[in-house]
């Protein structure tokens, strides 16, 4: 065993059992590269005496390395010897990610750090012995890293700025991985100031504060009400209000940019990083808003209300994120984003009014996923459809309330027809006018996903909490369906698969760990309606005390089937009709003794049936035990 670069030598030593003289004349390496004959291979020793032939070993390159000794003698048995040699040899090899650290533009003062990440994909110790660094301005811990073989090491490199402006470097890892004892890794980053502009007292008004401004600099406004529209174009600032350095949200609603109706309240575009933000204004009367395009800003502690075309008008491949601001009293959409996407915060988006989709939100077209986390969507009116949100993207919404907002034809909560995730959300008292009090979901070849949320006091013509239309297997977990209104069918959930008379494909919706009750129709589908080629597979879960004309919980017609097991079902499989196939296995039907059915609350009493009377081999409840029926456990 040999470090590379380096040398042994090995004593092959050879006996003589005979009773003459033994003669090696001559001897060869097949391979002849890491190995090599030291000694003259011929030699003459007498019997019962050893001669020796010595071999070196010098390896280049790691692990095995193999030759064979030949050997020729005048022993008249063996006058041919062969003796196998096996070396081998350590070599560290290095591999260095990324060769290129990008640091942020940062402020001066500032500093960043990343990380060279080193790994020894050889034999043997790495050895890093020495950083060369032709910049002052980049920096690292002084040692020495040793690297055993297999493992990765991550370096540490700090960016300092002393001036503004752009920087350029590059470190060398002096390594002893012989093809790769230099390693150059490139290294940029730049500076800007932190110049505070006053506005009134550098500027008069907010768009020459804006003008005068760096990149990296601060806009700061004093409270007044600025009669102006303004225009962040390639300018990488803050721009905000005295809310930014006192906290104080009053100061939010003293700080008012009062557009004209003829132009954007603010207009940020061409800004190609999230280094932007506006923080702590009110923006009123005006056309639009906020109108952001191509741009990645933040528009964080905003009030946008009584705007005539809208709050904030996101578009081409924009993403912006919108932190703890109010929307509100706009017509048109109180968030329009088109082929871009928003990451909503915090935020409250109320009694806004579209005179055609998405009165609170309108999302459509490409462009990044959007987010919804934590906000409130209230009291937004759509002519047509999607109330509170209309969705055409792909879409998760987390910790919300949507509710009191209103269609004209579909989805009074939300419209969306693409991939919808949903948890922890609460989707109630909105209305349609046709379809979908609480959710609408059209479309094919999309997946629509409900977590530990609910759905109640809905009102709609069909499917008064949810209605979906040619949507491919969605799924309700952990969901309640209550206290929801059809005037015709399908008063918790109405599922359709149809165009006039024809059919187009199956669909099977899951509902696991779900309560559907206390909802109503009209005519017939009190808790679930299904028409088409449906097939819902209903397991853990409670149908109960949903009323409608024919009498039952559950309403299949036009080829649907239903598998329903280990759930609460009213009137047993006599509260399931149609005429199609009902699979019904070890479900019960007994009171589920809820805590309140007068104060709307579906938790269990301990002395329900329904405690621990779940599918056995499903996963057990969070509490550790089989689960129960419904949706609490």
């Amino acid at each position: 065993e040999v470090y590379i670069p380096g040398y042994l030598e090995y004593a092959i030593e050879i006996y003589n059992l005979g009773n003459y003289v033994a003669v090696i004349d001559s001897g060869y390496l097949e391979i002849g590269t890491a190995f090599s004959i030291v000694s003259d291979p011929q030699i003459q020793f007498e019997p019962e005496e050893i001669g020796t032939i010595i071999i070196g070993f010098e390896p280049t390159e790691a692990f095995n390395t193999t030759d064979v000794l030949h050997l020729f003698t005048n022993d008249i048995i063996f006058p041919e010897i062969e003796i196998n040699l096996i070396g081998y040899g350590y070599s560290p090899s290095i591999e260095v990610e990324p060769d290129t650290l990008n640091f942020p533009t940062i402020h001066l003062g500032e500093e960043a750090e990343l990380n060279i990440s080193v790994t020894n994909i050889g034999n043997g110790n790495l050895t890093i012995s020495e950083i060369q660094n032709e910049s002052p301005h980049f920096s690292f811990p002084i040692q020495e890293w040793t690297i055993p073989e297999g493992n990765t090491i991550d370096i540490p490199i700090t960016f300092s700025p002393d001036h503004i402006g752009e920087y350029a470097a590059i470190l060398t890892l002096i390594n002893n991985d012989l093809n790769y004892s230099q390693i150059p890794i490139q290294l940029f980053g730049g500076a800007v100031s932190s110049t505070i502009i006053s506005v009134p007292f550098d500027s008069p008004t907010i768009q020459g504060g804006i003008n005068m401004a760096g990149v990296g600099d601060t806009v700061l406004v004093d409270p007044g009400i600025y009669n102006e529209n303004i225009t962040i174009y390639e300018h990488r600032i803050v721009l905000g209000s005295l809310f930014i350095i006192t906290g104080d949200t009053t100061i939010i609603a003293q700080t008012v940019i009062n557009g004209t109706q003829e132009y954007y309240g603010v207009t940020i575009q061409d800004i190609p990083d999230s280094t932007t933000s506006l923080v702590g204004f009110t923006i009123q009367n005006t056309n639009v808003g906020i109108y952001v395009y191509n741009s990645f800003p933040n528009i964080i502690n905003c009030i946008i209300q009584s705007n005539s075309s809208g709050g904030i008008n996101v578009s081409n491949g924009s993403i912006v994120t919108i932190d703890n601001c109010t929307v509100s009293n706009n017509s048109g959409s109180g968030i329009y984003v088109q082929n871009s996407g928003i990451n909503l915060l915090n935020s409250t988006i109320s009694t806004n009014y579209s005179s055609n989709h998405g009165g609170g939100i309108y999302i459509q077209g490409s462009g990044e996923n959007s987010f919804i986390e934590n906000c409130s969507i209230i009291g937004n009116i759509a002519n047509n459809s999607g109330g509170g949100i209309f969705n055409a993207k792909n879409i998760t919404i987390e910790n919300c309330s949507i509710n009191g907002n209103s269609s004209g034809i579909s989805g009074g909560g939300i419209y969306t027809y693409n991939e919808t995730n949903i948890s922890n959300t609460l989707i109630y008292e909105n209305s349609a006018q046709s379809n979908g009090g609480g959710l609408y979901g059209s479309g094919s070849n999309w997946d629509l996903f409900i977590n530990e949320s609910r759905i109640s006091n809905n009102y709609s013509e069909k499917g008064g909490g949810v209605y979906l239309y040619e949507v491919a297997d969605p799924v309700f977990e952990y969901i309640l369906i209550d206290n929801n209104i059809a005037t015709n069918k399908g008063g918790g959930i109405y599922f359709t698969h149809t165009d006039g008379q024809y059919y187009y494909f199956s669909s099977t919706p899951i509902i696991l760990n779900s309560s559907i009750v206390y909802n109503a129709s009209g005519m017939i589908g009190s808790g679930i309606y299904c028409k088409g080629p449906n097939h819902p597979v209903v397991q853990n879960s409670i149908l109960w005390g949903n009323l409608a004309a024919d009498g039952v919980q559950m309403h299949l017609q036009g080829g649907s089937e239903v598998f329903v097991t280990f759930s609460d079902i009213a009137g047993g499989e006599a509260g399931i009709v149609g005429f199609d196939d009902i699979i019904y296995q070890n479900n019960i039907d007994a009171f589920p003794d809820f805590t309140s059915i007068e104060d709307e609350d579906y938790h269990l009493l301990i002395t329900s049936p329904c405690i621990d009377a779940g599918n056995p081999n499903a996963p057990f409840d969070p509490d550790g035990t089989i689960p129960d029926m419904g949706a609490y456990y």
